[in-house]
């Protein structure tokens, strides 16, 4: 098969950012140099899985290698794993993951009902070193054709014309409104903290588009 690096680069949006390789999660879209190899503008992407792995030797990351898997098969496998409702749509945009379902911060259980036969069929699965890992940025995909024609839904992911810059700044501004670090938080306690901030789903959606309105100068 050939590779299928640039089909997945042309699908980025919001440019990427240089990220803490300690700070990478599940859901993340992820580029790096890895020990041995020659430095390259985009090496892989890879799709994390899990960074818990400690081992005695060393931490392991797993994730999906992207440059085997065509992208149209990728976003059929995606769609097990979506989430439509508004918050957790909007939470996974400032988080810089993709629109998915929580399971995937439960790696074994994932991996069991989910990838194990996609990973054989596609030889994706992957595990690296994390001491091993340098230069890592974090990339976001284009997500919105999981949505078909619901534009509402599609205006809550990372659009062409965002950068994951001021995505990050705009994260920023929501944390001082909830007064705590919002991606530390699990789904079910978001929500809890934006309905007693805001009061309802729709005046909470109304602020994010307010804040989404700041120019990078605003920010």
């Amino acid at each position: 098969m050939r590779n299928q690096l640039s089909v997945y680069i042309r699908n980025t949006v919001g440019g990427h950012v240089r990220i803490p390789k300690l700070r990478m999660r599940p859901g993340h879209v992820i580029s790096f140099d890895y020990a041995g190899e020659r430095s390259k503008r985009i090496p892989r992407l890879v799709f994390i899985l899990n960074t818990k792995d400690g081992r005695p030797a060393s931490r392991i990351i797993h994730g999906l290698s992207l440059s085997n898997m065509p992208w149209r098969k990728f976003l059929v496998f995606l769609r097990q794993l979506m989430v439509d409702d508004t918050i957790t749509l909007i939470k996974r945009k400032y988080e810089i993951r993709g629109p998915f379902d929580q399971i995937l911060d439960k790696p074994k259980t994932f991996y069991t009902k989910m990838l194990k036969d996609e990973a054989t069929r596609h030889d994706i699965y992957r595990t690296y070193k994390m001491a091993s890992v340098r230069n890592v940025k974090l990339w976001a995909l284009d997500y919105s054709r999981l949505y078909g024609t619901n534009q509402d839904e599609k205006n809550l992911l990372i659009q062409k014309t965002d950068t994951i810059k001021n995505v990050i700044d705009s994260r920023y501004i929501l944390n001082e409104i909830f007064h705590i670090d919002t991606v530390k938080l699990k789904d079910q306690k978001y929500k809890q903290l934006v309905i007693q901030r805001f009061g309802s789903v729709e005046q909470f959606h109304s602020t994010i588009l307010e804040i989404n309105k700041l120019g990078a100068e605003d920010l």
